[in-house]
This record gives C-alpha cells, structure tokens and sequence, in this order.
C-alpha cells in the first residue's frame, strides 16, 4: 500500500517513468483482455466464463479510456519532468 502511495504521489507530479508505468500497465490489461474474449486464455472454471467475459469486456473498455487519456497531448505535457 506504501509503495502504491508513493508510485501515485509522483505520478500527480508528473514523473515521466510512472506515466510509461501506466502506459505498459494499460496495455497489459488490454492484452489479458483481450485475449480471454478471443478465447484463447480462459481462466478460472468453465462455469464462470460469462463471467470472465463480461469482466473481460469492462476492463478492456476501462482500459481504452485510460489509454486514450493518457495519450492526449495535454496529458503527455505533464509527465515531462524526470523527478526521482
């Protein structure tokens, strides 16, 4: 939880390597995602794949959200300085 606190506090102030933290914690969430709606990675029981699939879907819309926030150019300007 500390180490979380401390990740977010420099990402408000703009450390670039959190924002490319962020960016590669994004697209894994899109990866996963999108690989249980194609099928190809099913986890947890067979009884809950509606489950896992909705779960799927919401975070990959979550996740395109983020994205194309973070990739605003507006956004990128605040990450520019190379605190800690």
């Amino acid at each position: 939880g500390i180490v979380g606190w401390m990740i977010w506090g420099l990402f408000g102030r703009g450390a670039k390597w959190t924002y490319l933290l962020a960016v590669i914690a994004d697209v894994a969430v899109l990866i996963s995602s999108g690989l249980i709606l194609s099928g190809l990675w099913t986890p947890g029981d067979d009884q809950e794949s509606g489950a896992w699939v909705m779960r799927a879907v919401v975070s990959a819309a979550a996740a395109a959200g983020v994205l194309l926030i973070m990739l605003l150019p507006r956004t990128r300007c605040h990450f520019n300085t190379e605190s800690l």
